[in-house]
């Protein structure tokens, strides 16, 4: 399966290999972490993150966009 990339950060130092290979990828860091708790996301960064992932499901066609 080819996949395309379609939400990356552009620090992260994999933007460019997944692009260039048609992978999909959503770059899934938040500030929305718990200090010294090993860097786990608090709900809030659940959510920034679920709607990263819901977005680029949608985007791939692999989710309805009234989900």
């Amino acid at each position: 399966v080819v996949w395309r990339c379609f939400a990356m950060h552009k620090k992260w130092p994999w933007a460019d290999f997944v692009r260039q290979n048609g992978i999909h990828a959503v770059h899934l860091n938040t500030k929305h972490r718990y200090p010294g708790f090993g860097g786990h996301w608090t709900p809030e960064g659940h959510r920034v993150v679920a709607d990263r992932i819901q977005a680029l499901l949608q985007r791939a066609g692999w989710l309805s966009p009234d989900r």
